[in-house]
Parts: structure tokens; sequence; C-alpha cells
């Protein structure tokens, strides 16, 4: 099943070695682990030392046990409506009639090919799933699916024009770990699984293009709740179809799809060994002039169109190649380069969205609450997205009830912290630190919904900017200025905050003289409790020294009066001569809190903050 040959180009030149090995041994992610596996084993060779390979996780003969037990398990084995529902239902034969086995063989293949330029493929890599949070896969499905609904009605195969449900036979890797003992990282094997896939892109509006910017963003969440509807990765079809026999007859009679589908990754050409750039002699050869086919060539075709979509390294950065195989009865030339088109242009359209639009989140990609598809596409319709929608802890729940019940006046949940700052003082760096906690940390972020159903939930949009307020009251009397400073402080903490609409954090910047600032930070107990505010300051101090390169020592309070709830103070009483537990502006100096001594967090700090 393998064979081995070495090319000997003489001592001056280096020589190829090939190595080739039938598909029932060796999958893609084999070969990543074969060619480190051999690179490594020469090199201890070649210095008169042993190979020391890492072990292997589950042998394939394990694997393989596994799989058969699985097939009878009768939760496995409730996965059956789910795959006959998928190939039971319509799917317009395309093309010129049936393959035929006897004659539509591999020895009659047809190839076509495209590619798509490196910008567009590094948009499709990385602009558009963090965009919508999809993968590589979600974003192929989704144009093909796009495409093949809009090719067959362009050549009449369309039987039903409400029904543009496309029908695909999926190629996966089949690496799944069905059970925690399982570790296929480093096994060598075809683990490759092949599952039907039904895709409803939906159908474009009146004044909509089939590709056009909502049909394609509609399709791509249809085509990703799709996906993240099948267990394992649709692992399960191949073991109901071929291991259970009470399963496989219901199965084995609905037939095949006419589309096969396989994304093969990135394909690039660096060396396999896992540690040296594509220069060394373990790299992949590009100039083989022999060519090598892998295939019978009496080999019927599975289906009547096989579709592959590979990632390969060029000289001017990574690019898509999409390529269609076909036995040349069934299809034209042209024909079949017209899918490639038609799939290309949803693809474009998909990589032109991500730079205007954003979410694409659907239920499935929020486990931890139940929500609609939607309440996701209104809260993404909001101007700052959605990145993460959340339960509310018990906790919160009664913040949350308090505050929608006490409806005005003063909070007693928001928290203030005051800070008394004396030297020279960059606000604006002050200002990005501000901002970039909420970057850093997405709960704080948070706004706080009730929904229809009766429950809440917490919504952590993709950004929030952070309410600054900047006063100068410098250039006031003594007197005034005490009488302003103390009216903006008691304002500032009576000021509610709309638990709905977040940020619920606000800075508030007063200039009292030449190197005098007051810093007023509130935020709302709903987002933190205490022992998380020597964090928060912590790394509010970090991020100002990492913006302005100064170090500032440790704050030390002025005053020790709690901010924190009322409630929570009463059920936790301090131990008698305890101190504060004081706010930090060096990370070295946060300690982990003390059961023993709760910490409270001093109402304002003085902070002198040295020249850069």
């Amino acid at each position: 099943m393998v064979q081995v040959v070495w090319f000997d180009a003489g001592p001056e030149r280096p020589g190829r070695l090939l190595l080739i090995a039938h598909h029932l041994v060796v999958d893609g992610v084999s070969w990543r682990i074969l060619v480190p596996d051999l690179a490594q084993a020469y090199r201890a060779a070649a210095t008169g030392g042993e190979p020391g390979l890492a072990p292997v996780g589950t042998s394939l003969r394990r694997w393989s046990q596994l799989l058969l037990a699985e097939a009878q398990d009768p939760e496995r084995a409730a996965e059956l409506d789910l795959w006959a529902d998928m190939l039971d239902g319509d799917d317009p034969r395309i093309g010129r009639g049936a393959p035929r086995p006897a004659r539509d063989t591999r020895g009659t293949a047809a190839y076509v090919s495209a590619t798509l330029p490196a910008d567009l493929t590094g948009t499709l890599l990385t602009a558009v799933p963090e965009a919508f949070q999809v993968r590589m896969n979600d974003i192929l499905l989704t144009g093909l699916a796009l495409a093949v609904a809009e090719w067959r009605e362009r050549h009449g195969w369309s039987t039903d024009h409400a029904d543009r449900t496309v029908l695909l036979d999926v190629e996966g890797h089949g690496r799944e770990e069905i059970a925690e003992e399982i570790d296929l990282s480093r096994t060598v094997g075809w683990f490759t699984s092949v599952f039907p896939l039904r895709l409803d892109p939906g159908e474009p509006g009146p004044d909509q293009a089939p590709t056009g910017e909502s049909a394609v963003l509609d399709a791509l969440k249809r085509v990703k709740s799709r996906l993240r509807e099948l267990p394992d990765n649709g692992l399960g079809f191949g073991l109901l179809r071929y291991l259970n026999p009470d399963t496989a007859g219901v199965l084995a009679p609905l037939g095949t799809p006419q589309i096969g589908f396989n994304y093969l990754g990135r394909m690039n050409g660096t060396a396999l060994d896992g540690e040296h750039p594509a220069s060394t002699e373990w790299s992949v050869s590009t100039d083989l002039t022999a060519g090598v086919d892998p295939s019978d060539g009496d080999l019927p075709f599975a289906h009547a169109l096989e579709l592959t979509a590979a990632v390969r390294e060029s000289a001017d950065g990574p690019r898509l190649s999409v390529s269609c195989a076909w036995p040349a009865a069934l299809f034209r030339a042209e024909e079949t380069k017209d899918l490639l088109d038609t799939w290309l242009r949803a693809l474009h359209a998909l990589a032109d969205a991500a730079g205007r639009s954003g979410g694409g989140l659907v239920p499935a990609d929020l486990p931890l609450v139940t929500v609609t598809q939607e309440e996701i596409d209104a809260w993404e319709a909001e101007p700052d997205g959605v990145e993460d929608v959340l339960p509310l802890s018990p906790l919160q729940e009664g913040l949350f009830f308090h505050a929608l019940f006490a409806g005005t006046g003063p909070d007693v949940y928001t928290m203030q912290t005051t800070l008394d700052l004396t030297g020279p003082l960059e606000a604006t760096a002050l200002r990005a630190a501000g901002q970039g906690l909420l970057d850093r940390h997405p709960n704080l972020r948070a706004g706080f919904r009730h929904r229809g159903a009766g429950d809440s939930v917490q919504i952590i949009p993709r950004r929030a900017e952070l309410p600054w307020t900047q006063v100068d009251l410098s250039g006031l009397d003594e007197t005034a200025r005490q009488a302003e400073l103390t009216r903006l402080t008691d304002d500032a903490r009576a000021e509610r905050f709309d638990l709905g609409r977040p940020p619920l954090i606000r800075f508030t910047l007063i200039r009292l003289g030449e190197e005098q600032h007051r810093l007023l930070i509130l935020k709302h107990h709903i987002l933190l409790d205490g022992w998380s505010v020597p964090l928060f300051m912590r790394d509010l101090f970090a991020l100002y020294r990492h913006a302005t390169g100064t170090r500032c020592p440790r704050s030390s309070p002025t005053a020790a009066t709690s901010t924190g709830s009322p409630a929570r103070t009463a059920r936790r009483p301090r131990r008698p001569g305890a101190r504060p537990w004081p706010v930090s502006a060096s990370p070295r100096s946060s300690r982990a809190p003390s059961p023993a001594r709760p910490p409270r967090c001093p109402a304002t700090c003085s902070v002198k903050c040295p020249p850069r």
C-alpha cells in the first residue's frame, strides 16, 4: 500500500524522495504526520541516534472498534430521521441524464478550474470569518448553494422554482472526538467521512439579485445554521448507512446526491516537517515533471459533478482554487464553467459584504441562551452589532429586577471610584486606557434586556465607545472650585445608567490645576463585583502606562467608604481590624483576595503621576 522511491541527483544536487500511498491508508492529515516523523527519524539516524517519535494516541484498530460500537448506540441511531429527511426530497436532474457506471468512468473525465486572486482569497480567509463568525467551509458551501440554485434555473434543470434547495455529498476529515479518550492527532489512516447535506439558500426578493448582499447574507445564515445542527460534523451518516444493518436498509434506497463537494483546506507549499521553511530539504517539491495519475480509469464516477476547493500558496499570497470534474457525456465544458463562474461571483459578494456588514450569528452560536433568529437579527441591526448573548447569573437577575422596579432616582448599585491624580497627566492616553478596558473585557460592554419570553439576557456588542466627559475647573477660585467639584462628583453618582444601553461605565476627568485632576469612574454593579474592581484598576493603570511609557506608584486610599451594594456589604461584615483592600496601579501588587478579608474599594484614591 506504500512505495518509496529515491531519485539520486548526484553529490552536487539535491535528490527527490517520492512517497506513494494508497488512499485507503492515508488522508490529507496523515501526510502531516508521516513526513515530520520521517524527517525526524532521518535526522536522528544521520547522527547515529534513535528516533524518538511521539506516541500515537488512538490506534486505527481502536478507532474502527469504536465506530462499530457507536453505530449500534441508540443515541446515534436516533439520527436516522435526520439523514432520511436530508435525502428524501427533490433533487432535480442536472445534465444529460443519470451517470452510467459502465460509461461514465474516470477515463472519460473532463475538468475545468478557476482561481481567485490573492487579495480576494485573503478576505475570504480572514475578514469574512471575523465579520460573520463563520468557517471557510460555511463560506464555500454558501456560495455553492447559491450558485447551483441559480445555475439550475438558468439551464432549465430546476423543476420547481419555489424549491431552491440544493442536495450535496460533502466530504469531511472524519476525525471527530466522539469519546473523551479519543486522540487522533497522530493517527495515520483514511478517516474521511461523507454525508448528504440539503441546503436552502433562500429565495431572493423581487428586487434582489441572486448574489446581492441581502441574498448572500441570508443564505450564509441558513447554511451556517444547517451545518451547526449536524451531530459530529456528519459522522453519523456513514455509521448508520454502512455499519448498522437496521438503519442501512432505510438509507440505502434513498440514493446518492448528484453533486459531491470536498474542501481540502489550506495546501501550503512550506515544509511538512513542522519546523523548516519551504526552501529546506523537507519542503514539498513543486517541480515534478512526471505525471502521476492516482485514479483508475475504469472507476465509475460517484457523482455527476465533483467539486473541489483548496487554498494554495503562491508568490503573492494564498489563492483559492476551485475545480470541477465530470463524465464528459453529461455536461458541456461551458456549462460547468458557468457553474464555477457563478460560484465565484457568490464568493465575491460575500467578501464585499464583509466590508460593509457584520453579524451572522445564528441560535446555534449562542448555546447558553434560547433565542430566535428574529431576535438575533434585530440586535445585530443595532449600530454596535452583537458579539455574544449570555444568560444572567442569579445575582444579576436580582440587580436587573431592582433596576427595572426602581425606575427613576438614584441607583444604589451604581459604583463610583474617585481618583485624585497628582502630576503631569495625558488625558488622551487615559481615555484610550479606559476604552482599552472595554475592548479587552467583553463583559464590560454588556447591556441587559428583558425578553418577551419572560427571561433576561445580557447582550455583548462588538464595540462600545467609552462615555468620556472632561471638565476644566482650574480657572475658578478655591471656594468655587471645591463647590463645583462636589456638585460634579455628586451629580455623576446620582445619574442612573440605562441597563439596556451599554456601556454601563463612564469616566469624568476634572482638571483642578496645572498638575491636579480628579477622575470619576462610574460603573454599574451588575457588571462587576468588589473583587473585580482592583483588577479593573490594575488594567486601567497598566494600559495608561503602556500608552505613555510611564510607571505610576501605588495609589493610596484617602477615604475608605464602600461603594458596593449596601445589601452585599451587610451580608459580608468586615473582620474587626481588617484594612480596606487598596487599589493598586501596579499589576505586581494585586494579590489574591483572602476569604477572611472581603475587599472594600476606596471611594477616593490619590495617585502621583511622575513626569515622562
